[in-house]
């Protein structure tokens, strides 16, 4: 009896000490991947801030142009697919691919019998 209770402390304490291990693995692989995120973040705004104020061009560097030149980069690398659009393009090929048709839905028919 002593021994059945001694063999379930010691797996109640096992098996605690593997989900506290597995709660703090998690939490600390995800805090890695969120500083991995901020870290690249932090580059991303290092650069633009850089570029916008050292470039010599004033008139190519707002922070507009760069971000979207940014957003343009990242997006064609993915593959050679895939594009960025701005809102006016999106817009534009929302309206050029909207499926509407005129007309009254008169299909006509020429049969001939030889």
């Amino acid at each position: 009896m002593k021994q059945r209770v001694v063999n379930t402390v010691l797996i109640a304490v096992l098996a605690l000490n593997l989900y506290v291990g597995t709660r703090n693995y998690l939490n600390s692989a995800e805090a890695v991947g969120r500083q991995d995120v901020y870290g690249q973040m932090e580059k991303f705004t290092r650069v633009l801030e850089e570029v916008r104020r050292h470039y010599v061009d004033a008139d190519k560097v707002g922070y507009d142009d760069l971000v979207e030149g940014a957003l343009q980069g990242m997006v064609s690398q993915l593959d050679p697919h895939s594009s960025y659009l701005t809102v006016k393009k999106h817009d534009v090929l929302k309206n050029e691919t909207k499926q509407q048709f005129g007309g009254i839905g008169v299909l006509v028919n020429i049969h001939s019998e030889w």
